[in-house]
């Protein structure tokens, strides 16, 4: 991803995201299907197993896709193609 980073380009792709509503205090992986002005419609194998649990559900007749408005995304991440270094590999300790 050379160009600028935009929402519309990560449709179709998988991202890393944080949904504080949903109770999961993590980073999930979702796939974007969709942007609109007021938020990003996903599919998220974490999302679709927290909602069949807490419906009492195993199996859902068909893929749910979710739409989160950005209010409710706390961030939305994404790698590029470029191995990424700690900073600590690129500055070894100095001996004591």
């Amino acid at each position: 991803m050379s160009e600028r980073p935009n929402l519309e380009s990560l449709v179709g792709r998988t991202v890393g995201m944080r949904i504080p509503a949903l109770g999961l205090n993590k980073t999930i992986h979702a796939k974007v299907l969709g942007v609109e002005l007021s938020g990003l419609w996903i599919e998220a194998a974490e999302i679709t197993e927290t909602l069949l649990t807490a419906a009492g559900q195993t199996i859902a007749p068909r893929t749910l896709i979710l739409f989160y408005p950005f209010s409710q995304i706390e961030y939305v991440m994404e790698f590029v193609e470029v191995p990424s270094l700690s900073g600590r590999m690129l500055r070894p300790e100095s001996p004591a």
